[in-house]
C-alpha cells in the first residue's frame, strides 16, 4: 500500500490474473512486502483485489529469501520451480508479454 511503483503496476497484475490466471495458463501469487495486513486489505479494497492469492510478508523473510532489494519486483517461475526471469520496477504490459514468452520457451 505504501509503495508508489507497486500501485502503478497493480492494474497490469490484475489483468494478467484475470486473463491468464483464471484460464489456468499461469499461476500467480502476490506478496505484500513490509506492509501490514490491514493496510494491504485496505489497498486491495480501494484498488481492486487480485484474482489470485495474496499474502503479507510481515517479517520480510520472503523478500530476504528471494534477494529483493527494490520494489516492486516480479519473479517469473517456470513449471519446475526455477526462476526464469526477474523484473525490478513496475511491470508494464509489454514487459509481462516478454517475460511470458521467456516462460513459454523454458518448457
Amino acid at each position: 500500500s505504501w509503495c508508489g511503483a507497486c500501485r502503478t503496476e497493480h492494474e497490469v497484475l490484475v489483468e494478467l490474473g484475470r486473463t491468464l490466471g483464471v484460464a489456468k495458463k499461469i499461476g500467480m501469487i502476490g506478496i505484500n512486502y513490509r506492509d501490514g495486513t490491514k493496510a494491504a486489505e485496505r489497498f486491495l479494497s480501494e484498488r481492486g483485489a487480485f484474482p489470485y492469492p495474496s499474502a503479507v510478508d510481515l517479517d520480510a523473510r520472503t523478500g530476504v529469501d528471494f534477494g529483493v532489494f527494490g520494489l516492486p519486483e516480479t519473479f517469473f517461475v517456470d513449471s519446475r520451480g526455477m526462476i526464469a526471469a526477474r523484473h525490478i520496477g513496475p511491470l508494464t504490459k509489454p514487459d509481462a508479454e516478454r517475460y511470458l514468452r521467456i516462460l513459454e520457451n523454458s518448457k
